[in-house]
């Protein structure tokens, strides 16, 4: 019996784990929208819940900045 509760416990924790990963990837495929059109960084921090440092990298690789071109040159 004992180990059914805890097999039931971590289902659940698992499945809590599963739909915050989801609301992070929804917050950064939101963001990646964002940067395409441009917005600020101050709002893909505020608007997607990310840190500077995510806001910063997704801004880098999918902004419309010189950064953004001058970044996909060095990887060709």
């Amino acid at each position: 019996m004992k180990f059914e509760q805890t097999l039931n416990q971590l289902k659940e924790h698992q499945n809590t784990l599963d739909l915050g990963m989801s609301s992070q990837q929804h917050n950064y495929d939101h963001a990646i929208r964002l940067a395409r059109k441009g917005v600020g960084m101050s709002q893909l921090i505020d608007s997607c819940n990310l840190s500077d440092e995510e806001a910063h990298l997704i801004n880098r690789l999918h902004g419309n900045g010189s950064d953004h071109t001058d970044f996909r040159q060095e990887l060709h």
